[in-house]
């Protein structure tokens, strides 16, 4: 595991069961690493999944990249249920498409921002009914990192947090 990966990892774990993706990408829109939570998450599952999922020995549990997330034990859903909706495209979460998209909307703030003499983009935020997307760019603008976290998350802790690590990231980008 290199530095960037292992940056990447602690971010993970300081943001806990809050995470859902993170990327560093370069202007041109490919990530040069992240990590997420499986492809084929359903976000409406893990809105009503409680903030510290209990260990159910009779619920099987759905894998996140080597953490696991038990249903809540009062649901009435089943594995088969779980396993259909996940490939409901219109609640499928995708962080490799998130990246590439994002880069247009990197670009798109800075040039607006420039353009309007309102000062440097420090980060985006785009808040949905499921999500909080934040973005900002790393050293000389030619990277930016994503981050997406649950709407439990506190965004004035998530905003530190980027702070403290978007220095470290940038330093362990290769150039």
């Amino acid at each position: 595991m290199n530095k960037l990966e292992k940056l990447i990892q602690q971010i993970r774990t300081q943001i806990g069961n809050d995470f859902i993706s993170t990327d560093i990408v370069g202007i041109d829109g490919l990530s040069i690493a992240g990590d997420a939570i499986s492809q084929g998450f359903d976000l409406d599952i893990a809105a009503a999944a409680p903030k510290a999922a209990p260990k159910v020995a009779a619920a099987p549990p759905l894998v996140w990249r080597g953490t696991d997330f038990s249903i809540k034990p009062d649901a009435e859903i089943k594995v088969d249920k779980v396993v259909k909706k996940e490939l409901d495209i219109d609640t499928v979460f995708d962080s490799t498409d998130s990246s590439a998209r994002f880069a247009a909307v990197m670009k798109l703030s800075a040039s607006v921002s420039s353009k309007l003499a309102m000062g440097t983009v420090d980060d985006n935020l785009i808040t949905t009914d499921k999500v909080y997307i934040l973005s900002r760019f790393l050293g000389d603008n030619s990277y930016f990192w994503v981050l997406s976290v649950t709407r439990d998350a506190t965004l004035g802790t998530i905003r530190m947090l980027m702070n403290e690590y978007a220095p470290l990231l940038w330093d362990a980008i290769p150039h």
